[in-house]
C-alpha cells in the first residue's frame, strides 16, 4: 500500500497554505486508488489469516480447521475407549516455535446402575472426586500416540501405586494433563418406602434420579508450543479418548504429584472398594478445532 507523506513544519518555520496543501495532496495521491473492493484486500487482517500454505511466510495463522462428529455411543467404565477419531484433511504442520490451540466438546450422559442396601450405598458416597475423564491423543506418521504434556492411563510412572492385592492400578499423573477435561459423576442417595436405600448417578426416568437424567456440554480449551529447536510435527489425525471411572488421589511413593486413579479395584486398606463396573457414559455431538499461530 502506498505511504502518506507528513511534510513535518522544520522548527522555526511558518507554517504557511502551501505546505498545508502539499500535505493533503499527498493524502489525496496516496489513497486515490482505494474503494470498497480493494480496501479489505489490502488490510493487515487477511494477510495475517492466509491458510493457503503456498503463501504463508510470514503470516501469523497457518492452519485452521473445524470437525463435527455427531455420532452416538454408550461406554463402559474401567478401560480406555476412543470416543471420536478425526482425521484432518489436510496435514496439520507444527513448525518450531509455532502455537497450537486446540478447543474440543462433547455432549455426556452420565448413567450408573443403583444400588439397594445401605452398605453398598456407604461405599459409593464416599468415592471422592469421582469422575469421567477425556484426553486427546495424535497420529504424527506412526499411529496414535501421547501429545506432549498429555499421559494416558498406564503404570509406568509409579511403582507404588497398587491394589490391595499388588497388582498395577491404571493412573494418570496430574501434572501431565494438557489436554485433559473431567465430567463429575455424582451420587444421589434416595430412600425408598421398604426402607432400604437407592443411589442414582444421571440415571432414571422416576424417582430422585429422574431430575439427573440430562445431557450436559463440557468444553476443553489448551495451547502447545512447539520447542526450539525441534522438528516440524505433521499432524494427520486426532481423537478423543475416555476413561472413567476415575477418581483424584496422591502419589504413595512421595513425589508430592496428584495422581487420577482408574478404582475399578480395591486400593489400599483406608480406601473402599470403588465397584461401579456397570457405570456407563452416553457420548455424542464431538467438535475439535484447531489453530496453528507462528509465534510472531
Amino acid at each position: 500500500m502506498s505511504s502518506l507523506p507528513t511534510y513535518n513544519a522544520e522548527p522555526g518555520t511558518t507554517v504557511d497554505a502551501a505546505s498545508v496543501n502539499n500535505l493533503f495532496t499527498g493524502v489525496g495521491t496516496a489513497t486515490s486508488s482505494l474503494d470498497a473492493s480493494n480496501v479489505r484486500a489490502q488490510g493487515v487482517d487477511v494477510g495475517q489469516v492466509e491458510v493457503n500454505s503456498a503463501l504463508n511466510a510470514g503470516i501469523v495463522t497457518r492452519y485452521a480447521s473445524q470437525d463435527d462428529n455427531t455420532a452416538s455411543a454408550t461406554y463402559a467404565s474401567t478401560a480406555d475407549r476412543v470416543v471420536a477419531t478425526f482425521t484432518l484433511g489436510t496435514a496439520m504442520d507444527i513448525r518450531p516455535g509455532d502455537v497450537w490451540r486446540c478447543y474440543y466438546s462433547v455432549r455426556i450422559t452420565d448413567q450408573n446402575s443403583s444400588v439397594t442396601n445401605e452398605a453398598d450405598l456407604e461405599t459409593m458416597t464416599k468415592r471422592v472426586g469421582a469422575g469421567w475423564i477425556f484426553w486427546l491423543e495424535w497420529d504424527i506418521g506412526s499411529g496414535y500416540e501421547s501429545i506432549p504434556g498429555q499421559e494416558d492411563f498406564s503404570t509406568s510412572h509409579y511403582s507404588g501405586v497398587n491394589d490391595d492385592a499388588g497388582n498395577p492400578v491404571p493412573h494418570m499423573p496430574t501434572n501431565e494433563t494438557l489436554t485433559s477435561m473431567v465430567f463429575p459423576h455424582v451420587s444421589v442417595a434416595e430412600k425408598v418406602p421398604v426402607g432400604t436405600y437407592q443411589t442414582h448417578q444421571y440415571v432414571g426416568t422416576t424417582g430422585l434420579g429422574s431430575a439427573f437424567n440430562r445431557s450436559m456440554r463440557r468444553s476443553r480449551a489448551f495451547h502447545y508450543r512447539r520447542p526450539v529447536p525441534s522438528t516440524t510435527v505433521s499432524v494427520a489425525g486426532i481423537r478423543i479418548m475416555v476413561r472413567g471411572v476415575v477418581s483424584l488421589g496422591r502419589d504413595p511413593s512421595g513425589s508430592g504429584d496428584g495422581l487420577l486413579f482408574v478404582r475399578d479395584t480395591a486400593m489400599y486398606g483406608t480406601d473402599p472398594t470403588f465397584g461401579g463396573a456397570s457405570d456407563t457414559i452416553t457420548v455424542d455431538n464431538k467438535r475439535l478445532i484447531n489453530i496453528v499461530q507462528a509465534e510472531q
